[in-house]
């Protein structure tokens, strides 16, 4: 699962990712990012990629997956910003 968010307001563009992400639906992602990035400028945002309730997703996903990060990545984004989950071994 996942969503997509635009706050014009605050200049963020935010991504929530959780569960599992099967390949049909990180092309789904894929594509609906595209149309989104389209209707701002991203040197005018921070980008924002939450994946704390984001599981290990499935291997035919990965490449899918990995295009989506390249396109967040390669975009001039004032800031980007990952949310990840904390490693059990480091809660004290």
């Amino acid at each position: 699962m996942y969503m997509m968010k635009l706050k014009p307001k605050d200049k963020i563009f935010m991504i929530t990712m959780a569960g599992l992400i099967s390949k049909e639906e990180g092309s789904r992602l894929l594509n609906d990012a595209k149309k989104v990035l389209i209707t701002f400028n991203a040197a005018e945002y921070y980008f924002v990629i939450n994946t704390v309730e984001l599981k290990a997703s499935a291997q035919d996903a990965l490449e899918v997956m990995q295009k989506c990060l390249g396109l967040f990545a390669s975009l001039p984004f004032i800031k980007q910003i990952n949310i990840t989950p904390r490693s059990a071994l480091l809660k004290s």
